[in-house]
């Protein structure tokens, strides 16, 4: 039998205004925003049918496309603490981001955007990749491939727009593998720009018993700059 969990109960959480939009570079005070996370439960035998259930789509706002110039800073929100580390592929028209790097963590170039490494065995990668799928789509892609990872697998999703980008806040639970039990923490944000989308995902995974996973999970998704080249 394979369980997906998606929800159960629903939290509000505030947030406050930390995050700066920019139009054509130029940065403008962000708005305030609150977050609720959204659960639902989906039980599918592997004997019948798999059943699905519509989840609502949280945090995809609408993203107005305009001309940007090179290299614009569309995104300045306030400075995470941490060490900077930047992602960035081979492709002149993927935007580039910059994460904020926990003490003890580290960070190497990939194909990819950054492969990172922290202490007790915690990991975590930034991707950037194309993508033809709207928001909506593009996140309920995202969260199915991490969740047929694992036998067993619970998410809450949070909305999590960035700047006037739809995003999203991905905490779950992979169980029933070869790997254990493991916690995961995804920002996801998709990205619009002068030659298509992009889905930018920053994803940090830990033993369940690892006791900072959380600290360094809130640090690497918090919110990032963007610039789009």
């Amino acid at each position: 039998m394979r369980v997906l969990v998606l929800a159960a109960a629903v939290v509000t959480v505030g947030v406050t205004g930390g995050c700066t939009e920019t139009s054509a570079g130029h940065p403008v005070a962000g708005p305030t925003s609150s977050r609720q996370a959204a659960m639902t439960t989906i039980t599918s035998p592997a004997t019948s049918p798999s059943t699905t259930e519509e989840m609502p789509a949280m945090g995809v706002t609408t993203t107005l496309p305009d001309t940007v110039p090179p290299d614009a800073l569309v995104c300045l929100p306030t400075a995470t603490p941490g060490t900077p580390a930047t992602a960035q592929i081979d492709d002149p028209s993927a935007p580039r981001i910059v994460v904020a790097m926990p003490a003890g963590w580290t960070a190497a170039p990939a194909a990819t955007g950054l492969t990172l490494t922290g202490p007790d065995g915690m990991t975590g990668t930034v991707t950037v990749a194309k993508t033809a799928l709207d928001p909506t789509a593009a996140f309920e892609k995202y969260t199915d491939d991490v969740s047929d990872q694992a036998p067993i697998s619970s998410v809450s999703v949070l909305p999590a727009e960035i700047c006037g980008y739809s995003g999203q806040q991905l905490k779950g639970v992979l169980s029933g593998g070869q790997a254990g039990k493991q916690v995961y923490e995804d920002r996801i944000v998709h990205v619009w720009t002068n030659d298509g989308d992009y889905l930018i995902v920053v994803h940090v995974a830990a033993a369940e018993t690892s006791p900072a996973f959380d600290a360094a999970a809130e640090t690497l998704t918090a919110d990032f700059p963007i610039t789009l080249p």
